[in-house]
């Protein structure tokens, strides 16, 4: 199967260690995930035999074909994310609006299920190392979490590892996150991430003009 475009590009994940970035995707020795997400509308490949990715099967198809139908129908943030991510928020919606129709408490729903496999990073969600809650709020479920609200990290893994909130944190270009306790990482991260994503929504809305 052809991916458009290089595979040296800054959307491909690094593996941990490795600076996301374009400058780095082209040093020598970089290495990438065994699984590479590329932009939105191409999906997530398997590598196959000397690293190339591997052809989708009928059921990868399936889904990958599933979630660009999806991608209309969710927030900008979803949509600029992996298919997973998609179809997790998409389906658990439309599972919330059937018992709460359609309203801020679907929503909400689909954004607690979506931090349980993916963390929001800049300005859309990524695979978690961990699935889990990624916050009080969603610790709770539902119906618990709509009716006694608790706080929440606006999509950040506050519960992921200190080393883990730092890497992210660089990579968001967060100044020295060395100095910082997993509050304070969090709370810069969640800034950051409202930066970059009113950027891209900027960035949409002039391209659609």
């Amino acid at each position: 199967m052809e991916i458009t475009g290089s595979t040296r590009r800054p959307w491909l994940v690094l593996e941990r260690g490795s600076a996301n970035s374009a400058a780095s995707a082209e040093a020598p020795g970089a290495r990438y995930l065994s699984l590479i997400r590329v932009r939105p509308g191409i999906g997530t490949f398997k590598r196959g035999a000397g690293g190339k990715p591997a052809c989708m099967t009928k059921e990868d198809k399936e889904k990958h074909k599933q979630a660009q139908e999806m991608r209309d129908d969710v927030p900008s943030t979803v949509a600029r994310s992996d298919d997973k991510a998609v179809r997790t928020y998409k389906k658990t919606l439309q599972s919330a609006e059937e018992s709460y129709g359609d309203g801020e408490r679907a929503h909400r729903t689909a954004y607690a299920s979506l931090k349980h496999t993916h963390e929001k990073v800049g300005d859309h969600w990524e695979p978690k190392e961990h699935k889990g809650p990624s916050d009080p709020q969603a610790a709770q479920g539902a119906p618990r979490s709509l009716d006694q609200p608790r706080g929440t990290a606006q999509g950040v893994d506050a519960n992921a590892s200190q080393a883990h909130l730092k890497d992210v944190a660089r990579r968001l270009g967060i100044e020295d996150p060395q100095r910082l306790d997993r509050d304070d990482l969090v709370k810069a991260i969640e800034k950051a991430n409202e930066r970059v994503t009113r950027r891209s929504r900027e960035k949409d809305r002039r391209d659609c003009r």
